[in-house]
């Protein structure tokens, strides 16, 4: 069983593997202290010490393929209608992109290097390379379930790629989604843009308090606070969006969504907590280490906190003790009423189902423990002894989960950063006014 654990996270984590030794300057990213490890399988590791919270990998905004939930049509290198935009998802509108940008891509493109560097095929994702015999085989529902409304969803979305001429087969169709899938971020949406944006409103209301001053509409100080007010009531917009209003799990909160070449490198680990950063002020996103790395480790992400039938449904592989780790119990489960189509994850039972099997057995906190921890190897058995024959089954074991078909881990703005901007900006503000009064 364990062969066959290590062999499906071999395969799996190939979805970020390649043939060819890979220079993230290539691609454009910025990491002097990274370079790519290519065995056992490809990843990022630290070739000098990287300290907590340093900065290891930039990417130009430029580089960046990208898409929000707000956008209303496509852009005129889509080749696809308004009405075929409306039809895709997030990951058919970033598959849409991707296909026109390799459709244009030169010998002297700046992407050529990182679409060279692509996986030609993503056979380790069920949906894409596992035959119906095989996901039935894994035995257990969650799963399968998941990766048939995925494969609907997809038709769909290859239907719309190959009818606007972006993709010239099902599987280039497929490739595209695959690597949106398994190699994008997502993450709020800030309400004034990119930078580029920024310093065009920063120019505007500039240009705005200039105005006031000539046309003597009133004083230079009264000028500063307006212009003061305007640049910050930007800012806190931001703040307020990407930290009160991101919420994964709410569709209705608008995001965008990244292809970030280099970045698509970093491999994940369950408790890693570093996320890709947008650089405020500039056009740059950005990951940090989230511990002190010596020469030779590797460097990780997190692609957010999902369990193991999550990992194998959306990337093609699960993690040997991922803290994220949870089970869903069978409607049909025969050994205690109470745990039918209940979710236990490896910190716990949900604290309602503890309080009944607490009850049950008049208080006695062993006795319940005992219970649940019989329960759970029950079930264990279960799957395993249900497709004794499967090699799938074995890895599967008490991993899987509630399946959400989200991306990796969500990007977040460089606030730290920001808020230092910002005093230093109110203390030079507040310092001009008081000389200009002098």
């Amino acid at each position: 069983m364990h062969k066959i654990i290590a062999l499906l996270i071999l395969f799996g984590c190939a979805a970020n593997g390649l043939q060819m030794t890979l220079d993230l300057g290539l691609i454009g990213a910025s990491a002097p202290k990274l370079r790519v490890r290519e065995s056992p399988v490809r990843g990022l590791e630290a070739v000098q010490k990287l300290s907590k919270g340093e900065v290891a990998i930039r990417v130009p905004r430029s580089l960046v393929l990208e898409i929000t939930d707000l956008d209303a049509k496509p852009k005129d290198d889509l080749l696809l209608s308004a009405l075929q935009w409306r039809e895709l998802d997030w990951e058919g509108r970033l598959a849409a992109t991707l296909l026109a940008v390799q459709k244009n891509t030169a010998s002297i493109s700046e992407h050529k290097k990182w679409f060279d560097s692509l996986p030609e095929s993503y056979d380790e994702i069920p949906a894409v390379g596992w035959t119906d015999k095989e996901i039935i085989e894994l035995g257990y529902a969650p799963v399968t379930e998941a990766i048939e409304i995925q494969r609907q969803k997809w038709d769909k979305i290859i239907q719309v790629l190959i009818e606007s001429g972006l993709a010239p087969s099902k599987e280039k169709a497929m490739w595209a989604i695959a690597t949106v899938r398994s190699r994008s971020f997502s993450g709020p949406l800030e309400s004034t843009g990119t930078a580029k944006q920024r310093i065009l409103l920063l120019g505007f209301a500039l240009w705005l308090a200039a105005g006031y001053v000539i046309f003597d509409l009133g004083s230079i100080d009264q000028a500063i606070q307006g212009l003061t007010l305007a640049v910050f009531s930007a800012i806190i917009a931001d703040l307020f969006s990407a930290q009160f209003l991101s919420d994964d799990n709410d569709v209705s909160t608008p995001k965008r969504h990244c292809l970030a070449p280099g970045i698509d490198l970093a491999n994940h680990r369950g408790d890693a907590t570093n996320q890709i950063s947008t650089e405020y002020f500039q056009d740059h996103l950005s990951l940090s280490a989230e511990q002190d790395l010596n020469p030779g480790q590797e460097f990780y992400t997190t692609y957010g906190a999902k369990s193991n039938a999550n990992l194998l449904v959306n990337f093609g592989f699960i993690e040997i003790d991922n803290p994220n780790d949870d089970y869903v119990f069978p409607e049909d489960f025969q050994h205690l009423s109470f745990l039918r189509a209940r979710r236990v994850t490896r910190t716990g039972f949900p604290e309602d189902v503890a309080r009944s099997v607490l009850n049950a057995n008049q208080g006695d906190n062993i006795k319940a423990a005992k219970l649940l921890a019989d329960a759970c190897d029950a079930a264990a058995e279960d799957l395993l002894s249900s497709s004794a024959s499967s090699s799938s089954s074995s890895s599967i074991d008490v991993c899987c989960a509630k399946l959400a078909a989200n991306p990796r881990t969500d990007i977040r703005i460089d606030f730290p950063r920001l808020a230092i901007v910002v005093v230093v900006t109110i203390a030079a503000f507040h310092c001009l006014i008081a000389l200009i009064k002098k």
